[in-house]
């Protein structure tokens, strides 16, 4: 076991038994497009961890409602997994900032 004082979160679009998926609408993953076109509308800016979130949840949530009839039909169900057991702690700080920005 290693012992670090280092706060580890792991983001991931669904559970270790689940299987995540391509989205039909646009390239990539629903949580891998989420993240990243968080940080291309907030270029050095703060993106809120839960917000960010909250944009996941709602974009899987409509992969999952529009899925292709006879396609996978399994749906996603993503997943913070941390280090930290307080909620309040990984979700009210911020995923990404900008120490310089004024």
């Amino acid at each position: 076991m290693i012992n670090t004082e280092a706060s580890v979160i792991v983001w991931a679009a669904s559970g270790p038994s689940e299987r995540a998926y391509e989205s039909r609408r646009v390239k990539g993953g629903s949580l891998a497009n989420a993240v990243c076109d968080e940080i291309i509308k907030s270029p050095g800016g703060t993106i809120e961890r839960k917000a960010l979130w909250d944009r996941v949840m709602s974009d899987i949530d409509y992969e999952n409602k529009n899925q292709i009839k006879g396609a996978l039909e399994a749906s996603q169900r993503a997943r913070v997994l941390a280090s930290s057991q307080d909620g309040k702690e990984i979700m009210n700080t911020p995923l990404f900032w900008n120490k310089f920005s004024s």
